[in-house]
């Protein structure tokens, strides 16, 4: 099966203006991210899916940190916003476009992609604009059979 040809050309400049804003609190460290960084990781470089959606979640470049976080110190995996982005927007942008059906049960995990020291409340507001980016990238997507075979299984369609 093929994986979905993704052109972000007709919408770099909507992915582009879209970006989102966190201050760690735990770090006291200002992260930013922008759409289309989120959307250039989930596109496969290589290989015979070369522009196409890729077939796996992108890496996320984890580093692990020591902290204190609750009043007691521990070891604590630490990834960028950009790859958490990334992770998430695949994550949805796969459950509607991939024809792989192991793709179409992924939102459900999607929250184990948002970064760590997030407060259950931020977390939901990137949970949101993580969507948003990949509502702008489905757009560009023609055939979505994870959407289709959720539809037809509610009753949808």
């Amino acid at each position: 099966m093929n994986m979905p040809q993704i052109n972000l050309q007709p919408i770099a400049v909507q992915l582009t203006e879209m970006s989102y804003n966190w201050h760690n609190p735990t770090t006291n460290e200002d992260h930013a991210v922008t759409g289309i960084a989120a959307a250039m990781q989930i596109i496969a470089t290589q290989g015979k899916n070369r522009g196409c959606l890729r077939a796996s979640k992108p890496p996320m470049h984890e580093t692990i940190v020591e902290r204190v976080r609750y009043d007691h110190t521990g070891r604590y995996r630490d990834s960028s916003l950009a790859d958490c982005a990334a992770a998430q927007v695949w994550r949805y942008v796969a459950f509607e476009a991939s024809p792989l059906g192991q793709h179409q049960c992924l939102p459900v995990m999607a929250d184990f992609d948002a970064p760590f020291d997030m407060s259950a409340e931020e977390s939901r507001r990137f949970a949101k604009w993580c969507q948003s980016v990949a509502d702008v990238i489905l757009t560009t997507i023609r055939d979505k059979p994870g959407l289709n075979r959720w539809g037809r299984a509610l009753g949808y369609f």
